[in-house]
């Protein structure tokens, strides 16, 4: 299923109960959810676990709910569960993942509600932010490329220029972003300095990780999304070696390459197993917390490093 798919059963309100989102496009998910909300008279629910859908108890005044989970590998491992989707009534559920593995049987028995949320194309950026924003194309490439092409942070950047267009009403939208970008009000992308804090925290070199925190304005959802999945395979790595699997072996259990296996060895055993899964809870948490305005993302990059360092 592709989301031009989504798009039209959304339009024509004949939306389906379960979709799995895959893609790190977290605020493409994020919209279309909201749209298959909107669209189905459901309210949008943020679950822990997909098991947290099926012992929901409804109130009398509630709303149907569209459940969303993140990354439930337990419930995509859990054949047994799948059926159960089917007893939510007139709830429905949203999985999101940031990668699937097309070999696997939950990909093949579920093929057609996988949508791919990749990175969207510069022309498709360019779109949306003259629909916000009236820019030239030329103007809309270099906001794009200040924010590495992410969409979600492209919308926060926006928001800022809205707000000093309104205060600056003899300006030019053309003139404000140039401004911006000048004295950095729009970040830079902050590049490799996001992958040194996110190998720093998971090596607990405290002193690297503080200092490429004071030194890049490095979002803290993607910050959320390089240390998950290193920490999750790094995990799947260590496991695999505590078990004294050789790499090719880790590679069939895994899916990993040896290049991979290469790149994560030289954090293994800096963390204990238990710790590591510890990390990816708080990354759960932090992740909820941000989305759902509970934990100020501004100050979410100092809440990782105290609880994961």
């Amino acid at each position: 299923m592709t989301i031009f798919d989504l798009k039209r059963a959304i339009r024509a309100q004949t939306v389906g109960q379960f979709y799995v989102f895959h893609g790190l496009e977290r605020e493409g998910m994020r919209i279309y959810w909201e749209h298959l909300a909107e669209c189905s008279g459901r309210t949008v629910q943020i679950i822990d676990q997909v098991r947290d859908a099926f012992t929901y108890k409804k109130s009398l005044f509630d709303k149907p709910k569209l459940f969303v989970c993140y990354a439930d590998k337990d419930f995509m491992a859990n054949e047994s569960a799948w059926d159960k989707v089917a007893t939510l009534g007139d709830n429905a559920l949203v999985l999101t993942v940031d990668s699937i593995d097309k070999r696997s049987k939950f990909y093949k028995a579920h093929e057609d509600i996988c949508i791919a949320f990749d990175a969207f194309s510069v022309p498709v950026l360019t779109h949306h932010i003259q629909q916000t924003f009236p820019l030239s194309d030329a103007m809309c490439k270099r906001v794009i490329e200040a924010c590495n092409g992410s969409y979600g942070r492209i919308l926060l950047e926006l928001d800022k220029a809205q707000a000093i267009a309104q205060a600056l009403p003899d300006w030019s939208h053309e003139e404000v972003i140039d401004e911006m970008l000048y004295r950095g009000v729009i970040h830079e992308d902050t590049g490799d300095m996001l992958f040194d804090l996110g190998n720093a925290i998971i090596a607990k070199d405290k002193a690297t990780a503080y200092a490429c925190a004071q030194a890049g304005d490095i979002p803290p959802l993607k910050l959320i999304t390089v240390l998950y999945n290193s920490l999750r395979r790094l995990l799947l790595v260590q496991t695999c070696r505590e078990d004294n699997y050789r790499d090719a072996e880790i590679t069939k259990e895994t899916g990993l390459s040896s290049k991979e296996i290469y790149g994560i060895s030289k954090n293994l055993n800096k963390r204990s197993s238990a710790d590591i899964a510890n990390c990816l809870q708080i990354l759960r948490k932090c992740e909820k917390g941000i989305k759902e305005g509970t934990l100020c993302e501004e100050h979410a990059t100092d809440y990782l490093l105290v609880h994961l360092m």
